[in-house]
């Protein structure tokens, strides 16, 4: 773009505007352009034409030609100013980077003007990283409106750059803005009047107790925090499959309406399973680390992608609760903030040593439910039994079925293992009834190796069963991921004999087993290829059984150890998850139509061996098989039906034996290099812990009166989202490249009263929201924007464009049709169709219906690979690592969005009958319109334009009914012209910039 003269006269206009920078600042401020601009080819590591710009030195040095760049005080006659300014494209720096923008320009020329001073601030001296001291209130004159501390601080650093406080604003502002800061929802019109009439002292008092108390505040305070912590309803990546995730966005909600401390509330988020007799809650709370993405895409590496969570688990810790890119250092030492590669994955190790569960979840109403259903269920069962029992024919028919299998089960010895092992890092766990869990990492593929000992015995066959568990996925018994939850494939089985260390190979002559598809038979498990296995598609989330037949009889003595390997070589994540393994010495062993738990019970009774079998036996046949009693089996049947199964989200959990962690070479997962145990950066006060620190102790750590920079980090963003940006402007970098807080003693006075509070986030946000400073009119006074164009000194109120979601949010409210329903699974709110189509395996979008379809804007379903387009458009961010600060822009897909959107559409359609209906004339009309969308009465001259554009619209509706009929969707209607005449109207009001702001 060519430099022009009206450009360099706006130039000066704006250098007019800008707000006065303290002298530090300013050196700060100029050095993070040149970082940003200048460095990459006149830093440290490069210096095109022998320039350095990253010291003083280097600028007074200058380059090839030896002419300093900077001339202290001297801004027109330097030579980076002429550089940067230039009107010659070919002359003008940098070139490979974008240009500077009239603000970078300006704070150079200022910063070479004030003495071009470099920063002279150690390290170790940066004020993130001094503690911080509460300090002296400022004083202020009583002639300024002072409500609390927080006002001493703002009014003072107000004055020092010649601004004044404005005026309080009007009470229908007030009342708008604190409803849409508290619960993220305007206000009905009745609550509007009721605190315009409220004259009584307090009255602002008693409407912030009302909104605080109100379980919508959770829903508000949880939407910034879900950006941070990554939250969405798929696993990201190609396929971007669904997860339950919700609980643990309900937990977050219920933290904040609880008003959970913000210590605990991190120590549950970080560390929840570690605490002794952990509830349900703080297992859910671990969902914070579960948000990371998982990918399933054929050919992965499953210990790539496990490492790849892991990173994220420590980028996120970092910037949701110390506010530093400690990113940077995973490949290398940071380049600016000192934090050491090392020091990285010494941070890592606290993540590393996690398995990722998923967690059954119970509601009250659920769980009632399950228990009622259950009692019903097996008191048919036993009700069944009696029948069957007191009819003679029916006990003959018993002992038929029973004896038919008699000669045909086999004796099979559940057999204890002495040692488990999973080639892939998977944990193999033992259960009480003998069968073995797999936990922890899920690999690609995997080998079990499975030792069990032995006695003295004549052994002729092997039992491998596979069991279903709710751990699983699709109740298993794989721990599959891909093709089939719940599948596996075994490849091949092999069986040794282990005597006085020497390994005697026992070859398997056939196999049997319970289900198997085509070519898919147990018996494939023996033919040596890695390609073709056993596998039980289409039975998953049930019991299923193969039995291998050794080619010989195998003599055992004692001490000998029989040894079974498991290989499960398919690259797509299907290994199995809970089996267990058994030995017979019966002849010609095969797998029976029975479930193995009704053979071996068949085998204990015709063994003579006085045990329960007997009636487990009777229980079995007269509930699943005996032919008169069909009706009630069928009505058990029903009520079995009846039982619900419990939702699940995805948790942490304490993973032994704990895993090795290495520095990682150039932040390569197949390049570790020295070994590292889990500490924090030696930049921060010691994690005081000596021996082998875990996350519990993180969080201690993090939440700890020494750290500088929690509560710093917390309070800052606190103050972004009441005011629209933080005292320091880069909420995700407390480092050396971050921005310096502008209100530095008030950012440490709200820390230290923050923790001094007990960690009261309400009584922090209260707080902000009790200043004059929050109260103050948005509206320019006496030209003020002009010296403060981004209310950085906050001489008027804060003006702040609603999230994405809670400008749905709002829409619904006014119109009437808000579902006011708290938690629960995500909903499928009206999409343009085809946007889910977009994503990988044309996804559905089962678009809501009934009150699901106008539920808050929190509550959607979260696709990652193809987002709700809505709040895309708004600025909803990617959620696809932890963000700190959305965006805010401004731009004509914004607005078309709200005014041909479907969502949107139907709003309006909904408030202009709500208006249509309205009694009395247009003006009252056109005033319920404005004080349920704006919270305010219309002003003359907006009723005077409205009012002609109503009567213009409904002249045009009645020459052209068609028209009308077209708006409103619908082939007839009693005064349509009028009716859609308020169609076009709440469109209009709805699409104003004064709806989706908070001003």
């Amino acid at each position: 773009m060519t430099w022009r003269p009206s450009s360099i006269s706006l130039f000066m206009i704006l250098l007019a505007a800008q707000p006065v920078f303290a002298d530090a600042q300013l050196d700060d401020a100029a050095v993070r352009v040149l970082r940003a601009k200048c460095f990459a080819c006149h830093g440290a590591e490069t210096q095109m034409a022998d320039l350095r710009l990253n010291s003083r030195e280097g600028m007074m040095r200058g380059g090839e030609s030896g002419k300093p760049v900077a001339l202290a005080g001297k801004s027109a006659q330097s030579l980076i100013i002429q550089r940067v300014t230039s009107a010659d494209d070919s002359y003008r720096m940098p070139f490979a980077r974008p240009k500077l923008s009239l603000a970078e320009i300006d704070t150079l020329t200022k910063w070479i003007d004030s003495g071009a001073n470099w920063p002279e601030t150690k390290v170790e001296e940066h004020w993130s990283f001094v503690a911080p001291e509460k300090p002296e209130v400022p004083e202020v004159s009583r002639d300024y409106d002072v409500r609390n501390p927080i006002d001493h601080f703002i009014i003072d650093a107000a004055l020092e750059r010649g601004l004044l406080p404005n005026e309080d604003a009007d009470k229908y502002t007030l009342v708008r803005r604190a409803f849409l800061e508290v619960i993220g929802l305007p206000p009905t019109p009745e609550e509007v009047e009721a605190f315009v009439r409220d004259r009584r002292p307090g009255a602002y008092s008693r409407l912030l107790d009302r909104l605080f108390a109100s379980p919508h505040y959770g829903e508000r305070m949880a939407l910034p925090w879900l950006d941070i912590a990554r939250y969405a309803d798929t696993n990201g990546y190609e396929k971007d499959r669904p997860r339950s995730m919700w609980p643990y966005r309900d937990w977050v909600i219920n933290a904040y309406n609880a008003n959970l401390p913000f210590d605990e509330f991190v120590r549950d988020q970080i560390a929840g399973d570690l605490l002794p007799n952990a509830t349900d809650e703080q297992l859910i709370a671990t969902g914070f680390h579960r948000n990371t993405m998982f990918n399933e895409e054929g050919g992965i590496d499953a210990a790539e992608d496990r490492f790849k969570r892991t990173v994220d688990r420590t980028n996120a810790t970092s910037t949701a609760f110390l506010g530093l890119t400690m990113s940077c250092a995973q490949c290398h030492s940071h380049k600016s903030d000192p934090i050491s590669r090392s020091e990285y994955y010494e941070f890592f190790a606290f993540f590393n040593d996690t398995d990722e569960v998923m967690l059954p979840v119970w509601n009250e109403e659920t769980l009632e439910e399950k228990q009622r259903n259950e009692k019903i269920v097996d008191g048919l069962a036993n009700w069944i039994t009696w029948l069957g029992e007191r009819d003679d024919e029916s006990m003959a028919a018993f002992e038929e079925w029973r004896s038919g299998y008699a000669d045909d089960v086999h004796d099979w010895s559940i057999v204890e293992p002495t040692w488990l092992y999973s080639e892939k890092g998977a944990t193999l766990e033992l259960l009480e009834d003998g069968s073995i869990l797999a936990t922890g990492d899920v690999p690609n593929d995997d080998v079990y190796t499975i030792d069990l000992a032995l006695s003295e015995q004549a052994l002729t066959g092997l039992r491998l069963e596979v069991l279903p568990d709710a751990s699983l996925p699709g109740n298993g018994p794989g721990r599959g991921t891909i093709l089939s939850e719940g599948g596996f494939l075994l490849s091949e089985i092999d069986v040794v004999l282990v005597r006085d260390n020497e390994e005697i190979p026992v070859e398997i002559g056939s196999a049997t087993q319970s289900h198997a598809p085509d070519k898919k038979t147990a018996q494939y498990a023996l033919d040596g290829k890695s390609d073709t296995g056993w596998s039980i598609d289409g039975q998953t989330g049930q019991e299923n059984r193969a039995v291998f037949v050794f080619a010989e009889t195998m003599q055992s003595s004692a001490g000998d150890v029989l040894r079974v390997t498991l290989s499960q070589d398919y690259i797509h994540q299907q290994t199995i998850g809970r089996f267990r393994l058994s030995l017979t010495s019966d002849p010609a062993p095969t797998v029976l139509a029975l479930p193995g738990a009704i053979e071996d019970a068949i085998a204990k009774v015709d063994s003579g061996v006085p045990t329960d079998d007997a009636e487990t036996l009777k229980k079995y046949y007269f509930t699943e098989i005996a032919p008169e009693l069909e009706k009630w089996q069928e009505k058990r049947g029903t009520f079995e039906e009846k039982i619900p199964e419990p939702a699940t989200t995805l948790a942490l959990a304490p993973r032994m034996p704990m895993r090795e962690t290495r520095v990682y070479h150039r932040g390569e997962f197949d390049k570790p290099r020295s070994r590292v145990s889990a500490n924090t950066p030696e930049i921060l006060p010691p994690l005081g812990v000596e021996t082998k620190p875990d996350r519990l102790d993180l969080a201690a750590w993090i939440t700890s009166r020494e750290n500088p920079l929690t509560a710093r980090v917390v309070m800052n963003r606190l103050w972004q989202q009441v005011f629209g940006q933080g005292i320091v402007a880069t909420p995700d970098d407390f480092g050396i490249e971050g921005a310096r807080p502008t209100h530095p003693e008030l950012l440490d006075w709200l820390a230290i009263t923050f923790m001094e509070s007990g960690w009261d986030m309400k009584a922090m946000h209260r707080l902000l929201l009790e200043s004059a400073t929050f109260r103050q009119a948005s509206a320019d006074s006496e030209g003020e924007w002009t010296r403060d164009s981004d209310n950085t000194w906050l001489a008027r109120g804060p003006r702040v464009r609603l999230d994405a979601e809670h400008i749905r949010d709002l829409t619904l409210r006014v119109s009437g049709l808000f579902t006011p329903t708290i938690g629960g699974p995500s909903v499928y709110p009206p999409q343009p169709p085809g946007v889910a189509a977009l994503a990988y395996g044309n996804a559905a979008w089962p678009t809501s219906e009934g009150p699901d379809r106008y539920r808050r804007g929190i509550y959607t379903y979260l696709k990652r690979t193809a987002p709700y387009p809505t709040f895309t458009t708004f600025d909803q961010p990617m959620k696809e690592e932890a963000c700190a600060r959305r965006d805010s822009s401004n731009t004509p897909l914004q607005a078309l969005t709200l005014l041909n959107d479907q969502a949107f559409m139907e709003a309006a359609h909904a408030l202009a009958e709500r208006t249509y209906e309205e009694r009395g004339s247009v003006s009252a009309k056109i005033d319920f319109l404005f004080m349920n969308v704006l919270n305010r009465d219309a002003t003359k001259e907006e009723m005077t334009l409205i009012t002609n554009d109503y009567d213009a619209l409904v002249a045009d509706f009645s020459a052209n009914e068609a028209k009308a009929l077209t708006i409103l969707g619908v082939e007839e209607s009693e005064d349509a012209a009028k009716r859609a005449a308020w169609v076009v109207l709440s469109r209009v009001v709805l699409n104003l910039d004064e709806a989706i702001v908070r001003g």
